[in-house]
């Protein structure tokens, strides 16, 4: 029963994120909406791949859906630092290389999950 109501609330969770992206990118193309669209877009990946692990019975089902979560989780803490920031006008403008830098450790990150099978680091 628990289940089943956190299957539902994951659901509509990922319904909710999934409709933020869109509209958000409906209203405007500023460089703080895009990054917030794609904060949304990555947490609605991560709600679906966590909703659709729950609900796998199969441990090789389970271990695909877990992966699915990494094409989100690990870019979710940088994203939500850089629209805090900009929300918040602490930077106007933010170099490419600073953005790569710090999109590098999420990057590693995720190309270590999925290569897990290889080198079992993870």
């Amino acid at each position: 029963m628990l289940i089943k109501t956190i299957s539902i609330y994951l659901f509509i969770s990922v319904l909710i994120a999934s409709f933020f992206t869109t509209y958000v990118l409906t209203k405007s193309r500023s460089k703080y909406i895009r990054l917030f669209s794609v904060l949304s877009l990555c947490a609605c990946i991560y709600m679906f791949g966590y909703l659709m692990e729950l609900n796998s019975l199969i441990l090789d089902d389970m271990i695909f859906w877990n992966m699915v979560q990494y094409f989100g989780l690990p870019f979710f803490p940088v994203l939500w630092l850089l629209v805090s920031m900009f929300y918040t006008k602490k930077i106007n403008n933010l170099p490419l290389w600073k953005t790569l830098l710090l999109l590098s450790v999420p990057a590693i990150t995720f190309i270590f999950r999925l290569t897990n099978f290889s080198h079992y680091l993870f």
